[in-house]
């Protein structure tokens, strides 16, 4: 008897269930009177007996089974006679326990199997409602499945009593869980608990229970705790599944079953079963097919069971997609040990494949092993994407988990991706976008789509161009509907992973919508995270407007307006982030959109006004970046710097009277009076195999330290340097011009001709007409005027000579007035020989040097102590050089000595990035005075690639560039940025990080990974990452270049080295290079002041230093 077969009508039936053998002879109690009282009370006096007497009380199989007809009765019970069915509980847990035997009569273990089937049909029994205290019925039921559990733990069943077991189970489960009774409730927990420990351990292959099990399920799913025991096993067999395919293969299966209350309380429980590779895999596909195949036939009416069912689902996904993380992760790739043991001959091929892959991937002819999105799709695809396109308004989390989970697998899932999901998947997130109208859902596609537009799925610019990400966008930046500050960070990064990349698709409505949502967040955006993201990526966007100057105008102004709102001391971090990005807009507006004039003298007066309103905060740090802001829109439009400078120097006036920024403000005051509109000859960009600089126009060839040196007002030294003295019709001569800023060099070539050249040839900075010869004049009155006194007879007819020179000079100036023009930092001077003895004496006059005015600061050099000074000078740089580390990786596991040595080949977008990093120097450049500070590098690496600005150089260390052998030691050390190309020529579809990063020798190092995406994109990943997937805190604190930035390949030289810049920016040592040229300065001022003592004049000692030959 049974719980379906207990009743004399169901013994009149004939018994059909393979699994439970009928006994006519059996049911005593019922065959005998329909008194309930009365059996109560035979039931009652024999299991009292039973529990009181030994086991020589039943001798044989006939007493046996007699007292069992009572003590089975008892589990039939009313609830009311607890005590009585709680004794015939303890009876049967003894018999069943083979370890006490002196407990249970000794003729059980001759039929073990029989008795054992016995007593799991009569504790069915008991699992009948019949009304009464829920609770402690629910307690009774819960020692009966004890005892099983005990049994099954501890004894080997026929597989006949394992059958009999499975079928009773599901009598129990099914009579129980198909309501939701008080019972049922307190019950569930543990009674499913026990049904999947008892299905796992019977290792049972027949299709007819599991069909049973199959139909059964999505009936009990009003059941919360389903979801849950289903989940454990499920998820148990699904991590070992994943350790068998792709790591090593463990014996055991451990479950980790939740803690419950009900019906008894029970702790967590892990509970590990020997398990082999094919009942893995074979339980693995049936527990999974019970929800992934019974739903979407049948669902639960519970919103909230289809959400946990639904997170459960997604975090099978995330175990596969866990793989990927792991193994793309830059570490050097570890074969797994995949044991054979356990494997039987019709899985032995498959492990085998398994081994193979990778080690194919070891031999770089294969690609990496990680679960494709293709294979989670087809095992999950169905299941999630009927959830996430569902149309029942009471499920929106169950779909927010299914759209996130479709989300993660195609932004980390390893592609391509077969076009019938991703055609799918769009279809999706443009349903999941039109028909909810709450932000649930977008928030859980932002959350899980963060790199989502930098992934390489085809056609995934539709979902910019339809508008469904914008329209995501502007439901988690809405400011009116209080999201929080960690619900937006999401969909900042998606924000910034496109907004590069807006101008190439050409679609104004989309250029519009962008540059909308960055304009209304940069209003209210006060989360210090957030607000970063935010402020790079309009820079990046700025950077990208060719000719939108309405737009450019907008979004500058909202910028600098933005400044003066917020509270620099208490929201600092915001301020800094801000003011950084405004410093570095200069230098990506400069040169590439045309800005217009009163634009930009706009912001400079506004950026004045905000260092004055700021002075009184007293901050050094605060102030100094302000004031360093203002250098940099002056330097970068120095048109502009005309029509604000008086407004530049008042502010840098009132900085210099307050103690903590006056080196920064005398600084400023130095760098606006000698150092503004400096540029160097430019430097044009050629291909990768062509990289050159002409030396011609900057070599110093014989020059040295010899030439002509005068300082002027204890501040400038000029220094002239004659190159070219072996040819009498060409003369050409170095000017090196240098002050506490820094030096500066010009070059001036006289090329002395009998006929005048015509206008249109000259190519002059001051076009000079032949003079037309003069009478002159030989008083005496009219020679001695200006004159020194001390000038003797020879000094006095050099004076008249060089007089003569003026003379005509200036009346050929006045007769031809053309506006000077500065070509290519150079300029020419034609004019007749006849009238020089020396070409840089022209020059001194040309700069006005001779007159009575200037000559009183004029000090005239010479000597071995001023060459010491001037080496000391040229020393201090008046520019940071920035050295850069580029690294070519052809796959993701290129080692060391690969990344060194020079590859056969390089890429068609590398070889298009690597000239926007400079030009190519090598030895043939080391003595050319710009490049005076990067020599040292080109004497280590032989060949560099140089670009330069007005406050730093950056030089660039290449491996293929470097002849000869080096170690990664020697290229990375000292050096605290680190760019690398990832190529993935193994498999342009890898999503692994180099191996390299986990390099000793880069540890503590910021390096920025470039990899080379479809359409001339670049997706920039920096490392190391934030130590969650979702945090917002960066690596970095600078722009613009951010973590998972998709940027195009024209631009990215530009954003990489403002970004490299940005990084390495020291004011502090600019300025205390500043000082110290200072010092020598004054130095050299009193040593020229002492030789001038020992001269008998002013006129004399510079005469005589001007023509007397070297």
């Amino acid at each position: 008897m049974y719980i379906s077969h207990f009743y004399l009508e169901d013994f009149k039936r004939e018994l059909k269930s393979r699994y439970i053998q009928q006994r006519p002879n059996t049911n005593v109690l019922n065959h005998l009177s329909n008194d309930q009282t009365a059996k109560a009370e035979i039931v009652k006096y024999v299991v009292e007996w039973v529990k009181k007497s030994d086991r020589s009380a039943l001798p044989t199989h006939f007493h046996v089974q007699w007292a069992m007809e009572s003590i089975g009765y008892a589990f039939s019970l009313n609830i009311d006679q607890h005590s009585t069915i709680k004794q015939a509980i303890e009876i049967y847990t003894h018999w069943l326990n083979y370890s006490k035997l002196d407990l249970r009569p000794s003729v059980i273990a001759e039929e073990e199997g029989f008795y054992q089937r016995e007593m799991i049909s009569h504790f069915s029994l008991l699992f009948v409602e019949r009304g009464g205290d829920s609770k402690r019925h629910a307690e009774l039921c819960a020692e009966a499945l004890y005892a099983i559990r005990e049994l099954i733990r501890t004894q080997n069943l026929e597989e006949i009593t394992w059958g009999h077991l499975l079928k009773i189970m599901l009598i129990i489960t099914n009579g129980l869980l198909r309501n939701k009774s008080s019972m049922a409730q307190d019950l569930c927990p543990l009674l499913l608990k026990t049904l999947f420990e008892i299905w796992l351990r019977s290792d049972t292959r027949d299709e007819q229970l599991w069909t049973e099990l199959h139909s059964g399920f999505p009936y009990w799913l009003g059941h919360m705790w389903l979801v849950y025991q289903w989940n454990t096993v499920a998820f148990a067999l699904t991590e070992r599944v994943a350790s068998i395919i792709y790591g090593d293969e463990h014996p055991y299966l451990t479950l980790k079953f939740k803690a419950f209350k009900q019906p008894t309380e029970e702790k967590d429980e892990h509970l590990t079963l020997p398990f082999t590779t094919e009942q893995t895999i074979f339980f693995w596909a049936k527990f999974m097919n019970l929800v992934l195949k019974n739903m979407p036939q049948r669902t639960p009416a519970d919103p909230e069971v289809h959400r946990k069912l639904a997170k459960r689902i997604a975090e099978f996904t995330n175990v596969f997609l866990g793989i990927n993380e792991r193994r793309n992760l830059p570490r050097v790739f570890q074969m797994p040990n995949i044991v054979k043991a356990s494997t039987p001959a019709s899985l032995s091929q498959l492990t085998k494949e398994f081994q193979e892959t990778h080690f194919h991937y070891l031999w770089g002819i294969s690609r990496l092993a990680v679960p494709s999105a293709n294979a989670l799709l087809r095992i999950f695809g169905r299941w999630l994407f009927y959830y996430a396109r569902s149309k029942d308004k009471f499920i929106d989390e169950c779909r927010a988990h299914a759209v996130g989970a479709l989300c993660r697998i195609m932004c980390r899932g390893s592609g391509p991706v077969g076009r019938q999901y991703v055609a799918l998947f769009y279809k999706t997130i443009f349903e999941c976008v039109s028909t909810d109208k709450s932000s649930t859902l977008k928030a859980y596609i932002a959350k899980n789509s963060m790199s989502l537009m930098c992934s390489e799925l085809e056609g995934i610019n539709v979902l910019l161009f339809e508008g469904a990400i914008t329209e995501i966008l502007n439901t988690g930046l809405d400011h009116s509907g209080n999201n929080g500050p960690k619900f937006r960070t999401p969909f900042y990064y998606i924000l910034s992973s496109f907004v590069g990349t807006v101008h190439l698709y050409e679609n104004d409505k989309l250029k519009k919508v962008v540059s909308g949502i960055l304009l209304d967040t940069l209003k209210w955006e006060t989360d210090e995270n957030n607000f970063f993201r935010l402020v790079w990526s309009i820079s990046v966007f700025l950077s990208t407007l060719h000719a939108d100057s309405e737009l450019l105008t907008e979004i500058l102004r909202a910028l600098v307006e933005r400044l003066s709102y917020i509270d620099c001391m208490k929201d600092h971090r915001i301020y800094k982030s801000l003011l950084k990005v405004i410093t570095t807009l200069p230098f990506l507006l400069n040169s590439k959109v045309i800005v217009d004039e009163d634009l930009v003298t706009e912001v400079i007066r506004k950026i004045c006004c905000e260092i004055k309103n700021k002075l009184t905060v007293k901050k050094e740090r605060l102030l100094s970046s302000l004031l360093y802001t203002l250098l940099h829109w002056l330097v970068c439009f120095p048109y502009a710097a005309l029509n604000t400078r008086s407004t530049a120097l008042e502010v840098i006036s009132l900085a210099y009277k307050i103690d903590v920024i006056r080196d920064i403000a005398n600084y400023a005051y130095d760098f606006i009076m000698n150092n503004l509109g400096k540029q160097l000859p430019p430097l044009s960009y050629t291909a990768y195999d062509s990289l050159y600089v002409s030396t011609g126009s900057f070599s110093f060839h014989q020059i040295k330290l010899g030439g002509k040196h005068f300082l002027m007002g204890g501040r400038f030294l000029l220094s002239f340097y004659d190159s070219s003295q072996d040819n009498p019709d060409h003369e050409e001569i170095l000017l090196v011009m240098r002050n506490p800023m820094g030096k500066y060099f010009w070059k001036a070539e006289l090329v002395y001709s009998k006929e005048p050249q015509p206008k249109d040839q000259l190519q002059l900075s001051m076009a000079v007409h032949p003079p037309k010869p003069q009478p002159r004049n030989s008083g005496d009155s009219e020679q001695k005027e200006g004159l020194d006194s001390n000038l003797n007879e020879s000094e006095q007819t050099l004076f008249q000579e060089l007089k003569s020179t003026m003379e005509a000079q200036e009346k050929t100036c006045n007769a031809f007035k053309e506006e000077v023009r500065f070509e290519d930092s150079h300029f020419r001077v034609n004019s007749q020989k006849e009238f020089l003895p020396k070409s840089y004496r022209l020059l001194l006059t040309h700069l006005g040097l001779f007159n009575q005015e200037n000559l009183e600061s004029l000090i005239a050099l010479e000597g071995q102590e001023l060459k010491t000074k001037i080496i000391e000078l040229d020393s201090i740089s008046d520019k940071e050089c920035i050295s850069l580390p580029v690294l070519y990786l052809k796959t993701p596991e290129s080692k060391d000595t690969e990344v060194l040595a020079s590859p056969d080949y390089y890429s068609r977008m590398f070889q298009q990035f690597l000239p926007q990093l400079g030009v190519l120097l090598d030895n043939s450049h080391i003595n050319i005075g710009i490049f005076s500070q990067v020599a040292s590098y080109i004497r280590s690496f032989s060949s560099v690639l140089y670009t330069s600005h007005y406050y730093y150089e950056l030089v660039s260390l290449f491996p293929g560039l470097i002849p000869g052998e080096s170690t990664l030691h020697d290229l990375l050390k000292e050096r605290e940025i680190v760019v690398m190309w990832n190529e993935r020529a193994n498999d342009p579809h890898s999503k692994k990080f180099p191996s390299l990063l986990e390099h000793p020798v880069l540890a503590k190092k910021v390096c920025i990974l470039l990899t080379p995406l479809q359409k001339d994109l670049v997706k920039v990943n920096i490392w190391p990452r934030p130590k969650r997937q979702d945090s917002a805190t960066e690596v970095i604190d600078s722009g613009p270049l951010m973590n998972d930035m998709l940027v195009p390949l024209y631009l990215l030289g530009s954003l990489l080295v403002r970004s490299v810049v940005n990084l390495n920016d020291n004011l502090k040592g600019r300025i205390s290079g500043r000082n110290r040229r200072l010092n020598i300065f004054r130095s050299l001022e009193e040593m020229g002041r002492k030789a001038e003592a020992t001269k008998n004049g002013k006129l004399s000692a510079i005469l005589s230093h001007a023509f007397k030959t070297n």
